[in-house]
């Protein structure tokens, strides 16, 4: 069966109670599971009392999934040039002119890796693993 059902139907407000709700649309998406009756029912029960709720946490869903997958190609970047730095850093050591901790410190703040670091950490407080 390749066409599932999404619950884009359940999630449209239906603005005339009297009339019944649209059915669920048809989607060709391979990678989406087929909605079921019960999720159906429990969308347009949960969509009866906040119209807005599940529509706004779709396109929030949609959002989040797309600055998540922008953020991990960049983390990655971001990861790969504070190891080329350790290894400069390591090198500058070996010819004996190597950074003190605290001119590393300040280094880290003027290129933003510091500022980096402390957002990722508040990321992780506002969505724990």
């Amino acid at each position: 069966m390749t066409e599932l059902t999404s619950l884009a139907g359940a999630l449209t407000p239906n603005p005339d109670p009297s009339t019944p709700a649209p059915p669920p649309q048809r989607t060709r998406n391979p990678t989406q599971p087929p909605t079921s009756r019960p999720v159906i029912r429990v969308a347009r029960s949960v969509t009866a009392l906040d119209p807005t709720l599940l529509p706004e946490f779709v396109a929030t869903a949609v959002a989040v999934d797309a600055h998540a997958n922008a953020l991990d190609v960049t983390l990655r970047r971001f990861n790969t040039l504070e190891i080329r730095l350790g290894r400069v850093m390591r090198r500058l050591k070996q010819r004996g002119c190597g950074p003190n901790e605290e001119e590393f410190a300040a280094l880290l703040d003027y290129i933003g890796s510091s500022t980096v670091r402390v957002r990722l950490e508040d990321l992780v407080e506002v969505f724990p693993p």
